[in-house]
């Protein structure tokens, strides 16, 4: 033994010697290979080219020592198969050291001369390698190197087979490994091409790969698609759908390729054509292609492949109509045209399309049976245009397969419509219920589980309302802050609870209920949908006082809707208000420059409100006093100047005012000479050289457009509406 180690010493520049009996071998390194050293190994591998000296300490590895020993004493094959398959068994056993039993694989597989033996001991490298994945790049490296030097094809497949299942990391020279892939993949044995494109699939992936490979795999796999063996075709196939998971050749152009697929005799081939379909539908579904309807209209990719789709719905493979069951609902998901998802629900043209399917193949018979008569199945005129193949009916026909694996597919499906088409879900949920007397158990619980998550998800889909209340400028009573108003929101799909807004407010509670004051709230609540109305109202009858609300405005995710009340809430009532059909108001800055007259008192205790009226509707009752002015400290005195300024919504081109002056024992009396106000870049005077009285009102007009019958002084009396024009003083 010593002897055998100084003379393998002499020969190699590098070696590296493992004498530490206590701890397992290290791994190899890219430039290594490993021989186990004893007295019956005098030979090295012809593909070493650096070897790494292993001594087994019968101590610590007795098991394996005991392996390698008799492998030493086997001579035919069938020792050899008998040996590995107790290994295999025995596996669990060796798996603290199984490095040294991939390596003593591997070793061997370079040793044996005899093809079947080096296959044998691959298929044990790939059942190791499968339960405890600790292959090296030197193992691979070298098995290539056997690869490419053998003449065995079968030794070749079964080498394809073991890189298939490694992962692209442990390819050193990933181009070498395409090289040898691409050989065998045009090899007239099939076994041989199967293991090659699995091969190149895993290659494909790989991140580090050049390009014009990646390119050169997926033109190879699509060659393969016309096959003269089916096996290579749907391998090919179900290859190129594992490239297409990973967004590697993706390309709406191969569509007519697939399409051709679905016609196939083998239906595996007709299952991994329409995943390919559908990973294309997914990915590019805006592309546009030629409709299948008709050659000379094109349509979007999605589309025509829902019908596609939809269509092997009847295939007479159960796995294929299975599957197809299950992409309708996630194609659904992913924007196919309402008007074809409606189709998948419509029974009345499933039984259009079945009779015409039957006179067709009548027709095709051409039987002289008296019992069959094409004329006795009737079509009207309107249905005679609707083709025999696509969406028609196919979610309802899913439902009642012969099949339960079909009709539990298509049960799923009708939950991913449901989720993203509110409009069918009424209609699902009957079509789902009626399955509830289905005759096969798993079928039954499978749609007690989607009608259940259906209900969940129309109760836990919860989004925020936003939700802002303007009170009247004619709020008088002093309102509890703990007053029961209560909001119901109704939507299109649902509607609301009673929303206390006590339970909401986010403002001050100062501003609650108070007049002229806008106050905020915010709910978590249900998704109602498109919000179609809202009702607002009071609960408790302990008091007599009244909520005079102007208007309300909703934000319902992205969207504000608004809603012009000007309505006075009682005790134990409500109000039912609709969104307003007037867009949201822009708002602009008004600059409102104010001249007082020589009976003007003094003072700045002001309760004058401004009204302005424009083509565009009007502002609400603005408190001049309330808002900003130029000049805080200035008193209001006679012949002088006061200018206010504030935001409000643009009425457009102003066509009146009115000023109003409320009842307030502390405010002054007004006289007003004229008044200006300015938007935008225009501006508007008024003159008006009369005085404002207590609880009065005056309606105005532009000087430039005033008669001479409107220079009197025309007092309004307040009331609800702002905009009316004749009223007098109270008390007159």
């Amino acid at each position: 033994m010593a002897t055998l180690k100084k003379r393998i010493l002499q020969n190699i520049s590098q070696t590296e010697t493992i004498a530490d009996q206590s701890q397992e071998p290290p791994p190899a390194t890219t430039t290594t290979a490993t021989l186990i050293l004893d007295s019956k190994n005098q030979s090295i591998s012809p593909f070493t080219s650096k070897v790494r000296l292993v001594e087994l300490p019968t101590s610590s590895y007795p098991r394996l020592t005991e392996f390698v020993k008799r492998l030493k004493t086997l001579k035919t094959l069938r020792e050899y198969n008998e040996i590995l398959v107790e290994f295999v068994d025995r596996l669990i056993l060796f798996q603290n050291y199984i490095d040294d039993c991939i390596t003593i694989l591997v070793q061997h597989i370079l040793n044996a001369t005899d093809p079947l033996i080096q296959i044998a001991f691959i298929n044990t490298l790939i059942t190791v390698e499968q339960q405890y994945p600790k292959s090296s790049v030197t193992h691979t490296n070298q098995l290539l190197e056997l690869g490419e030097q053998t003449k065995s094809i079968k030794v070749a497949s079964a080498l394809l087979s073991y890189f298939s299942i490694l992962p692209a990391s442990l390819f050193l020279d990933k181009n070498a490994f395409v090289r040898f892939a691409i050989q065998y993949s045009s090899n007239i044995h099939v076994r041989v091409q199967l293991c090659a494109f699995k091969l190149l699939g895993t290659l494909a992936r790989a991140t580090d790969l050049e390009l014009t490979l990646k390119s050169s795999i997926v033109n190879k796999l699509l060659q393969a698609i016309d096959h003269d063996d089916a096996r290579v075709r749907a391998e090919s196939l179900r290859t190129i759908v594992d490239l297409f998971k990973c967004k590697i050749g993706l390309d709406s152009n191969h569509y007519s390729s697939f399409v051709e697929c679905l016609q196939d005799y083998y239906a595996e081939v007709r299952l991994a054509a329409c995943e390919a379909l559908f990973l294309l539908a997914i990915n590019a579904p805006d592309s546009i292609v030629p409709s299948g309807i008709s050659n000379d209209e094109s349509s979007k990719l999605i589309n025509e492949i829902f019908r596609l789709i939809c269509d092997l719905t009847n295939d007479e493979a159960k796995i294929v109509r299975v599957q197809a069951m299950k992409m309708i609902g996630q194609l659904c998901r992913n924007g196919v045209d309402i008007n074809l998802v409606h189709q998948t629900l419509d029974k009345k043209l499933l039984r259009i399309t079945k009779k015409k399917a039957f006179i067709a193949k009548v027709e095709q018979l051409d039987s002289e049976m008296d019992d069959i008569t094409v004329h006795d199945v009737t079509v009207d005129a309107q249905s005679a245009s609707i083709t025999a193949i696509g969406p028609y009916g196919a979610l309802i026909s899913g439902l009642e397969d012969e099949y339960s694996d079909v009709r539990a597919a298509a049960i799923d499906s009708c939950y991913d419509i449901s989720c993203c088409h509110d409009v069918f879900q009424s209609k699902l949920v009957e079509y789902i219920v009626s399955m509830f007397d289905d005759d096969i158990e798993h079928v039954r619980l499978q749609a007690m589980r989607v009608l259940g998550k259906i209900a969940q998800g129309r109760v836990l889909r919860e989004i925020a309302y936003k939700i802002s209340i303007q009170t009247d400028s004619y709020q008088k009573d002093i309102m509890e802050d703990n007053a029961s108003f209560y909001m119901i929101i109704h939507g299109e799909n649902n509607q609301t609870q009673k929303l206390y807004l006590k339970d909401g407010l986010t403002s001050n509670k100062k501003v609650l209920f108070a007049k002229d004051e806008k106050t905020e709230f915010e709910f978590q609540t249900i998704d109602v949908g498109k919000i179609i109305k809202i009702i607002i109202g009071r609960d408790d009858s302990q008091t007599k006082d009244t909520w005079h609300v102007d208007n309300i405005t909703i934000k319902q995710n992205d969207e504000i809707i608004t809603f012009n009340a000007e309505q006075t809430i009682e005790p134990n009532s409500q109000i039912e208000l609709y969104p307003s059909i007037i867009p949201k108001k822009t708002e602009i800055t008004y600059k409102i420059i104010l001249k007082t007259g020589p009976y003007q008192e003094e003072g700045n205790d002001s309760n004058i409100y401004l009204t302005i009226f424009g083509q565009n509707g009007q502002t609400k009752k603005i408190p001049l006093n309330k808002t900003t002015k130029i000049n805080k400290k200035m008193i209001f005195k006679k012949d002088d100047t006061i200018e206010f300024e504030f935001k409000t919504n643009d009425v457009g081109k102003i066509s009146k005012v009115i000023l109003s002056q409320n009842l307030n024992e502390h405010g002054i009396r007004w006289h007003i000479d004229n008044l200006t106000i300015k938007q935008n870049n225009e501006t508007t005077t008024f003159n008006v050289k009369r005085k404002i009285e207590k609880y009065t009102e005056i309606v105005l007009v532009p000087s430039s457009l005033r008669k001479k019958s409107e220079t009197s002084q025309k007092l309004i009396k307040t009331s609800d509406s702002v905009s009316k024009v004749v009223v007098k003083i109270k008390g007159k």
